[in-house]
């Protein structure tokens, strides 16, 4: 170790770059992580890197492991949308529903993932934070995922503008 240089853990790191997100966002839901947070999320699903568990008065931030600043930012931030910005983001709990209900309000929601204003926002958010502190690494990992949701979404526009033109280009054929 070079003199005046000290190091600290990345478990430290994280932590303190953790308990920041959370100040700058006034929010302090309880943070878990492994296996832990993996059995607390699967009703939302599965825990692919982190989720905010918001149904049920959970208000509890599941984390995949202590290694992604941006990760945690972006779900800490769904704590603050939930706390401060509910009606805005639609955080209201369901009304009790049938499997096959919940099943498809589930996939609904998969599939109109990308087009989310919550989780573009998470995103911007985590974004935002990692490039005030100069996380390099963690906004480049960011900043892919917003790129890929941001191509995801242009190309998915594409195929229903084209998929819509040929119905209507089939619609007025069979109609003259």
């Amino acid at each position: 170790m070079k003199r005046g240089i000290h190091m600290v853990s990345d478990t430290l790191f994280f932590e303190a770059h953790l308990e920041n997100v959370a100040y700058d966002l006034a929010v302090s839901p309880p943070v878990i992580y492994g296996e832990e947070a993996k059995q607390a999320a699967k009703k939302y699903g599965s825990l692919d890197h982190g989720a905010y568990l918001w149904k049920n008065n959970e208000n509890t931030v599941a984390l995949k492991n202590k290694n992604s600043i941006s990760i945690a930012a972006h779900e800490l931030r769904h704590a603050w949308q939930h706390k401060y910005e509910h009606t805005r983001f639609n955080y209201s709990v369901p009304a009790k529903q049938s499997r096959f209900r919940a099943f498809v309000s589930r996939k609904i929601y998969q599939a109109t993932y990308l087009f989310n204003c919550k989780e573009i926002d998470a995103d911007n958010f985590a974004a935002d934070y990692c490039r005030r502190n100069r996380l390099t690494y963690d906004l480049g990992e960011v900043q892919e995922r917003i790129f890929i949701s941001r191509i995801s979404r242009i190309s998915i526009s594409i195929g229903l503008i084209c998929m819509l033109s040929s119905i209507a280009y089939l619609i007025n054929v069979s109609i003259t």
